[in-house]
């Protein structure tokens, strides 16, 4: 890893006494590197976000809102998915594998193949005869009957369900988060929190924007700069729109 992507040893002076009321994360690293990067953002930003005001009039949803909703279904989605794949270990080893049958085709040279659809097997029946096909056919089915009853008891469909709707969701939500306009820099770092989880969550991809992306989010939840720096609002300036001589004549005469 380039040392550029590393940040400087953050200080080890604490800030407790200067700023009694704030809140603190405790037992941070040293260095942000990309193996702490995104764990250390989640467990960051939420202090951060904590700490911004709250919206005072109805309006679209701020980032301060909507992190923690999708932080909380990413997080569900990876404990679902962990579970889907406990429950198909348990599967596999109680049923012998998914349901499929060895077909053995002769037709000038004999092959052995192996099916795991009624389709396939209606394929394969000119070659194999109508016999072997029907037997075949049984078999998937009796195999077939067996893997969903097992299925039934373990749960494994229902739990991969569960994790794709949360992956549905979690990808709506994070959409949703990455396009919200900024309030205050800390949306800022709760927006590319995101972004990186989505889209580059092992953080390899080298060719720009990435590396520069992390460096941002880096730099952005740094515990020196989140406690001692105050809050920095982001105002919305407008362009000045040019006068027209109508309306610098009209100037003149009010004045």
């Amino acid at each position: 890893m380039a040392d550029s992507e590393n940040s400087r040893t953050l200080p080890k002076i604490s800030c407790a006494n200067a700023f009694p009321n704030e809140t603190f994360v405790d037992n941070l690293p040293s260095v942000i590197n990309r193996r702490n990067l995104l764990p250390l953002a989640a467990r960051i930003l939420p202090m951060l976000l904590n700490d911004l005001p709250s919206r005072t009039i109805a309006g679209p949803v701020h980032a301060k809102e909507l992190w923690p909703d999708w932080y909380d279904m990413y997080r569900q989605r990876l404990a679902a998915e962990r579970e889907c794949q406990e429950l198909e270990a348990r599967l596999l080893e109680e049923t012998g594998g998914r349901p499929s049958v060895v077909i053995t085709v002769d037709d000038g040279g004999t092959s052995v193949g192996t099916v795991s659809s009624f389709e396939e097997i209606r394929k394969l029946a000119p070659r194999i005869g109508a016999d072997a096909a029907e037997s075949a056919r049984l078999e998937l089915l009796r195999l077939r009957r067996r893997w969903n009853a097992a299925d039934r008891r373990i749960g494994y469909s229902a739990s991969l369900a569960k994790a794709q709707d949360l992956a549905r969701f979690e990808g709506i939500a994070g959409r949703v988060l990455i396009s919200l306009q900024p309030y205050y820099i800390h949306d800022i770092a709760a927006k590319l929190h995101c972004m990186l989880v989505m889209y580059d969550p092992e953080l390899r991809k080298e060719e720009t924007p990435w590396p520069e992306l992390r460096r941002m989010l880096r730099e952005l939840i740094q515990p020196y700069w989140s406690v001692i720096e105050p809050q920095s609002r982001i105002r919305l300036l407008r362009p000045k729109t040019r006068e027209t001589p109508f309306q610098e004549k009209r100037g003149r005469i009010a004045v």
